[in-house]
């Protein structure tokens, strides 16, 4: 099964290019040969290299640019989409059988803002990292408007996602505490367990805590204010700022790493990325 589009173009017994082009709206011939001429006089040159002359590196940019052929039509990058999310369970079997390291995934989206767009984005997106067998993940919490910029409220929102993910990859745990096989014992036939004592001594520790998420009723939950995912966000991150103990740098020791960046960046020259 593939998962992708395909643009094709046909020719419906065309004479010439100008046979083509005669059978277009006007508009459409003229963009279609001031795109020509900018590409003429842009000095491109073209080559037509067969599939058993390409090499290893040349095979990598066939790759990529088959990737982001697609979404190149409006040229808005895109996270959290299927294509990227099988190709990194992909990356994550052919890393396994050449017996590499895998840096790859994370909590990528397109979203400006903490909203639904952001987790959906980034739950998908982050899940297969994971799952994909992921050894270094370098956008794993904070990432917005495809890393254009960092938020707080989703940096501690993908911060509580990581936690439920650690707990996800310690796997399932069989002894009999876990398997509450002295629950089995308590209650008879027809009974239930909420209030047996396996129940009572593990319900407070059972399941990971996720502390951004509200599992209230909706009465308590208008109680407290009926805020929301990123209004929850915002208050933990400025809580946690407030909480932080004072670690204001040295004043020398900042002065000596600014005159090191500034010098970092005289030294290296400017580049088009």
């Amino acid at each position: 099964m593939r998962y992708d589009y395909q643009f094709h173009w046909e020719n419906n017994n065309y004479i010439s290019f100008d046979d083509f082009l005669s059978r277009l709206t006007s508009k459409r011939r003229k963009n279609i040969k001031r795109e020509r001429r900018k590409v003429a006089d842009s000095g491109v040159q073209i080559n037509i290299i067969h599939g058993d002359e390409l090499d290893d590196e040349q095979w990598d940019l066939l790759y990529a640019y088959y990737r982001v052929t697609f979404m190149k039509k409006s040229g808005a990058p895109t996270f959290g989409m299927p294509e990227p999310i099988i190709s990194n369970y992909v990356i994550g079997q052919l890393a396994r059988r050449a017996g590499l390291p895998l840096r790859c995934g994370g909590s990528l989206t397109a979203s400006k803002l903490p909203d639904a767009q952001a987790a959906y984005e980034s739950a998908d997106s982050m899940l297969s990292t994971v799952l994909g067998g992921a050894n270094f993940i370098l956008h794993a919490a904070g990432w917005l408007e495809g890393g254009l910029c960092t938020g707080y409220e989703k940096l501690v929102m993908d911060a509580d996602r990581l936690g439920a993910y650690q707990v996800m990859l310690g796997g399932l745990l069989l002894d009999d505490n876990a398997m509450a096989r002295d629950a089995y014992s308590e209650v008879e036939p027809a009974g239930h367990f909420l209030g047996c004592s396996h129940t009572m001594a593990n319900y407070e520790t059972a399941y990971y805590d996720a502390v951004l998420s509200d599992s209230n009723n909706v009465e308590q939950w208008e109680e407290e204010g009926g805020k929301d995912m990123a209004q929850r966000a915002f208050e933990r991150w400025t809580k946690l700022l407030r909480d932080c103990p004072d670690s204001t740098l040295d004043v020398a020791k900042d002065e000596e790493l600014s005159a090191y960046i500034e010098q970092r960046k005289n030294d290296i020259p400017d580049a088009w990325y």
